[in-house]
């Protein structure tokens, strides 16, 4: 019986293949079934936990209050804390301690 010239790669094929499998396997049991390219953390967002929180121009008591945010409000937020302010969107600055971080939120 003649040898077919492609009868080495079948089984490299085969390999690379369960290879494949294999690390696809690994990967998702590894990002806990999260598919890949959806991997940004969760968005830092943060819930007002005092009776009405004032919203600043930077992280400075001092700075006039642009704004304010009753309590349960949930504002988007940074990972960045200042002098003891979380820096919100579109430079806006809030007391550190008159905020949590939102259930299901990353503040880091």
């Amino acid at each position: 019986m003649p040898m077919r010239v492609d009868a080495p790669f079948r089984g490299l094929r085969g390999l690379v293949v369960l290879g494949v499998v294999v690390v696809a396997v690994a990967m998702y049991a590894i990002s806990g079934g999260q598919r890949f390219g959806s991997g940004a953390p969760d968005p830092c967002r943060v819930e007002v936990a005092v009776e009405v929180l004032e919203v600043r121009g930077g992280p400075d008591a001092a700075l006039p209050v642009l704004s304010t945010a009753p309590r349960g409000a949930v504002l988007d937020a940074q990972r960045v804390v200042q002098n003891g302010f979380r820096l919100l969107a579109d430079d806006r600055w809030v007391a550190q301690e008159g905020v949590a971080t939102a259930a299901g939120a990353d503040c880091g």
